[in-house]
């Protein structure tokens, strides 16, 4: 009896401490507490070479989120990935990059190792990364639990703009990937292989990825060759581009999901994550 009256008495103790101190915080007008995202920079660590650099990624992820949607610090000058390691001081993953460049696509990107860095960073923040491209393309990521969402908005005196997606493209080595073009503004694929430090780390990472409005032309390549209207393509050093006509909207809205486990699921993670949501 007396132990239950004890609990009780507890019980009742939580409760009368911590309710006042709830409505005294309310009642006192208190300002809206600090939002410590917007002073987390994401750059810590993310310069210098060798063991004075930190190798950590300037994008946005979510916590305990499966997408790390950053330039890789291995490959920038192949954009946006979706998934990136912190301080890990070899290459690995950096699959699926997206790459915004202004004007078309007039030979194939190949392993898209050719593009410039970006220009600068105009925000890295917790959750949030804006750069600028060496061609003035302004490129804004966040992201979801299990998927991203980019804004790429392209200068106002180009009249198109296009959008690279690397399938068989990584930071690393692989072996095998696959695209396929489900409509002008969307498609799918997965990839396969992958290294860290020398060592194989075989996976298959698989993507859903859709646009917000349609592209005016699309197509795909592979190595050394690229084609419009092919709607699908296998094999490394592959992709798809999407081609925009910014004269109308020079901003473009970019969504992808990925899954571990199929491109079913990757569409499933793509519909949950973002409806009714946009950048």
């Amino acid at each position: 009896m007396k132990t239950n009256n004890r609990i009780k008495w507890m019980i009742s103790l939580s409760f009368i401490l911590f309710i006042p101190s709830t409505n005294i915080a309310q009642n006192a007008g208190q300002a809206p507490q600090t939002n410590y995202a917007q002073m987390v920079d994401t750059r810590i660590g993310s310069k210098g070479n060798g063991l004075s650099c930190g190798f950590t990624y300037i994008g946005a992820s979510y916590p305990f989120g499966m997408m790390q949607f950053t330039p890789s610090f291995f490959s920038p000058q192949k954009g946006i990935v979706v998934n990136q390691m912190s301080g890990s001081g070899c290459p690995h993953m950096g699959n699926f990059p997206v790459l915004p460049i202004s004007g078309k696509v007039t030979k194939s990107p190949k392993n898209m190792e050719d593009f410039p860095t970006y220009k600068g960073i105009r925000e890295a923040t917790a959750g949030c990364l804006s750069l600028q491209m060496k061609d003035d393309v302004i490129c804004d990521v966040t992201v979801s639990k299990r998927s991203g969402i980019a804004r790429f908005i392209f200068p106002v005196d180009k009249k198109e703009g296009t959008i690279l997606i690397g399938a068989g493209v990584s930071s690393t080595t692989l072996s095998n990937a696959y695209i396929k073009i489900t409509s002008p503004s969307s498609c799918e694929g997965y990839a396969e292989g992958g290294d860290f430090c020398g060592y194989k780390t075989d996976y298959r990472i698989f993507f859903a990825a859709e646009f917000n409005h349609k592209a005016k032309e699309y197509g795909t390549w592979k190595g050394n060759s690229i084609r419009e209207d092919r709607k699908q393509i296998g094999g490394v050093q592959s992709g798809g581009y999407f081609t925009f006509d910014t004269e109308q909207s020079a901003s473009v809205e970019y969504k992808i999901a990925i899954s571990y486990v199929s491109v079913e699921n990757a569409k499933e993670n793509l519909r949950m994550d973002n409806e009714n949501r946009n950048y």
